[in-house]
C-alpha cells in the first residue's frame, strides 16, 4: 500500500480516533507475552507479577516508582513475586549458559577461553 493510500485509511472517518492507539497497545501487549513465553516463563505467573508490582520509571538516581497510595501487598503476594524473580533469574541464567559457544569453537575463532 502506498503512503497516500495509507493516509486515507489512517484518517478515515469510519475509524474511531483512537483506533490506532488501541491497536498499538494490543500489539505491544502481544509482543510482551511472546517475549515472556519465548524464554520459557509461565505467562500466568508473569501476569500476576506484573499486576502485583508497581511501575518503575527511569534508571539509577532518576528512578521513580509509581504505586497507588494504598499499595500494600500481602505476605503471600510478596512471596509470589520473589519466587517469580528467582525463577526468572534462574531461567535466564540457564538460557545464557545454553547460548554460550563451546570453548573449542571459541579457540577456533581466536577468542580466549
Amino acid at each position: 500500500m502506498q503512503a497516500a493510500q495509507w493516509a486515507e485509511v489512517a484518517y478515515s472517518p469510519a475509524l474511531p480516533p483512537d483506533a490506532f492507539a488501541q491497536l498499538s497497545d494490543v500489539v505491544a501487549a502481544m509482543q510482551r507475552g511472546m517475549r515472556v513465553t519465548a524464554v520459557g516463563l509461565d505467562y500466568a505467573r508473569y501476569d500476576r507479577f506484573d499486576q502485583l508490582t508497581p511501575r518503575v520509571f527511569g534508571t539509577g538516581e532518576h528512578r521513580r516508582v509509581n504505586a497507588d497510595f494504598d499499595y500494600a501487598p500481602t505476605r503471600q503476594e510478596y512471596d509470589d513475586c520473589v519466587q517469580f524473580v528467582v525463577a526468572t533469574a534462574l531461567r535466564l541464567a540457564e538460557l545464557e549458559a545454553d547460548a554460550a559457544q563451546p570453548s573449542l569453537r571459541q579457540a577456533r575463532l581466536g577468542r580466549p577461553t
